[in-house]
């Protein structure tokens, strides 16, 4: 406990109790993984300050030791990732009781345990249904009626030995490398973009001193316009290149995290796992778009016949945002990978692949849906009417149209559309989307 005798304050001890960023006693002070700690409003500011720059930022560094701390969820949302902070209760005791907790009274190996979200109690079983870890009362109450609950211990082991938390980190890191490359991508074009932009200005410079004076003014308007254009696409390669940084240190933390299994409780490695499964999967799922730039001038061929122009042409900046880890189709290499059999016979209208991988291929003519697995024709399925198209809408679940009402097989539900309707998409809302020929529209249909 703390002793009853008054003494002088140690500063080295004193200054644990002001804020490192506003200098003042802490207000609802607030730590990071890296164990500094800032008040709730300076550390929210910060956040939002580091964060203005960014595209979708995935998390922010610690004023102090700079380490890179991931966004504790809501991804591209850093107006709420203060509040999911943890409190530094000690600090906030020693705060507003104005006093020191004794030696014996420091917990600095305190053991972690991962807690559910409704009790704050230790977590024993996972949810496979909700991916959820939940206490003793969780399970018998919110998860009673799930399919499989099963026991935090016997998951983490699972997760192990079956490889997921492996094949996880090694998804994380061939997105890391990724990033990486990237980024050398982002430097290479901006050392591109200064010789490019050195050589327009080098010719400007060489032309101008050749023409009377007159011609000045509009070789130094050209000049200004070149640089601001530089500037200007400088400063979006920059923000993109910090983007791509924050994600490259989120993909090193999240497999640093997932290889130390050794020394994780298995509630924490299993927490670990399902926060960077969720965060993983919604910062790869974000289209993070990379600038392709070209700059080019026609100054020095007006430059040329210069006494019969009277303006300069603007510095033509191009951007093309090409999606990272994805098919660039502008530019992409095009490769036979296989032949459907049967596909050519008939009138094929749409398709679509299944999340294995599989193909779906509506043929019209046959009354049809053809079935491919790894390129083989598996199994036809029956339909009546013309198939025109088949959208895969979830594991268990096609949508077919068809020209006529189908009630047999295993249909499971029938949703009227336009007349003569081909075309027919689902989005990630769970919007049908349908063209029709005969009334020349695209109707978009939800659940109400």
């Amino acid at each position: 406990m703390a002793s009853s005798k008054a003494e002088p304050l140690d500063p080295a001890k004193e200054i644990k109790n002001v804020c490192p960023i506003c200098f003042e006693s802490f207000k609802t002070p607030r730590y990071l993984p890296c164990f500094h700690t800032f008040c709730h409003n300076c550390l929210s500011s910060y956040i939002l300050s580091t964060c203005k720059s960014k595209e979708n930022p995935v998390g922010f560094p610690c004023p102090l030791c700079r380490q890179f701390v991931p966004a504790p969820s809501s991804i591209g949302e850093p107006e709420k990732w203060t509040e999911l902070i943890p409190i530094n209760t000690i600090v906030k005791t020693i705060c507003e009781k104005k006093d020191q907790f004794c030696d014996a009274c420091r917990r600095t190996e305190e053991e972690e345990v991962a807690t559910d979200w409704y009790h704050n109690a230790p977590a024993k079983y996972l949810c496979v249904d909700h991916e959820e870890l939940c206490c003793g009362e969780c399970v018998c109450t919110k998860h009673r009626k799930c399919n499989q609950v099963d026991e935090i211990e016997k998951t983490a082991e699972n997760l192990i030995q079956s490889g997921t938390l492996k094949k996880l980190a090694q998804e994380i890191q061939k997105h890391n490398e990724i990033l990486i490359q990237t980024k050398t991508d982002g430097e290479t074009t901006m050392k591109h973009i200064d010789e490019t932009a050195d050589k327009i200005s080098q010719e400007t410079t060489d032309l101008r001193d050749k023409l009377v004076r007159h011609i000045n003014g509009l070789v130094e308007t050209h000049l200004d316009d070149l640089a601001k254009k530089v500037k200007g696409i400088k400063e979006k390669l920059a923000k993109f290149d910090d983007t791509v940084t924050d994600r490259q240190l989120l993909m090193t933390q999240y497999s640093q995290v997932l290889t130390d299994t050794e020394k994780t409780p298995p509630p924490i490695l299993v927490q670990n796992y399902l926060k960077i499964k969720r965060q993983f999967k919604h910062v790869t799922g974000l289209c993070l778009n990379q600038p392709s730039v070209k700059l080019h001038s026609e100054a020095s061929k007006q430059l040329s016949t210069i006494l019969d122009t009277f303006g300069l042409a603007d510095v033509k900046v191009e951007v093309k945002y090409i999606p990272i880890g994805r098919i660039d189709l502008t530019c992409a290499d095009m490769k036979l990978v296989c032949e459907l059999s049967e596909s050519g016979a008939g009138d094929i209208f749409g398709g679509c692949f299944l999340e294995n991988g599989d193909i779906v291929l509506a043929d019209s003519k046959s009354f049809h849906c053809l079935y491919y697995s790894n390129g083989n024709l598996v199994r036809k399925i029956t339909v009546r009417g013309y198939a025109r198209d088949v959208v895969y809408r979830n594991p268990s679940e096609l949508l077919i149209s068809s020209n006529v009402q189908n009630l047999e097989g295993n249909t499971v539900e029938q949703i009227a559309v336009d007349k003569d309707t081909y075309s027919v998409a689902v989005n990630k809302q769970e919007e049908i989307i349908s063209s029709s020929c005969d009334t020349h529209q695209v109707t978009v249909r939800n659940q109400s």
